[in-house]
């Protein structure tokens, strides 16, 4: 922080860093504005998806912005954060569920959608595409439960 503040490059930070190259330095240092602007502690977690933040989420998507320029309109928000938060949104609008509200359990008809996905190469994105209310990170995690299944027979 002392470094950047006095104006010093990120070459010459790491310089004094050993075992830190100039992209660790700005890594980390866009990491450290992430947290000043979102108010935390070091170590802190990121603070919960607010109301106002899902309409400018909502309304950039409807205006067809990309996750990383709306990114740039929350601060302390990532590109990922965005995409991961709009996912969320979108399976929330499909099963008509209130935020927070458990997801419903998975059916054999999903999971054979899933495995003929898996066995087809297709990506967890595309599965979830053929899933109504399902994300990308839900055919993943179920994905892994029934490949555990199988292996235990």
């Amino acid at each position: 922080r002392a470094g950047v503040a006095a104006g010093r490059g990120y070459a010459a930070i790491a310089g004094g860093l050993p075992g830190r190259t100039s992209g660790d330095v700005l890594s980390r240092s866009k990491r450290l504005r992430a947290q000043d602007e979102r108010g935390g502690a070091p170590g802190e977690l990121k603070k919960p998806w607010e109301g106002a933040e899902d309409q400018i989420l909502r309304a950039g998507v409807a205006a067809g912005r990309s996750y990383a320029a709306i990114a740039g309109d929350l601060p302390g928000r990532t590109c990922s954060g965005v995409r991961t938060r709009i996912e969320r949104l979108r399976a929330q609008d499909e099963r008509g569920g209130a935020p927070g509200e458990l997801k419903k359990p998975w059916e054999g008809a999903e999971d054979q959608i899933l495995r003929a996905g898996v066995a087809a190469g297709r990506g967890y994105a595309a599965i979830a595409g053929g899933l109504p209310g399902r994300t990308s990170g839900d055919v993943l995690s179920r994905s892994k439960r029934l490949r555990a299944q199988d292996e235990r027979g």
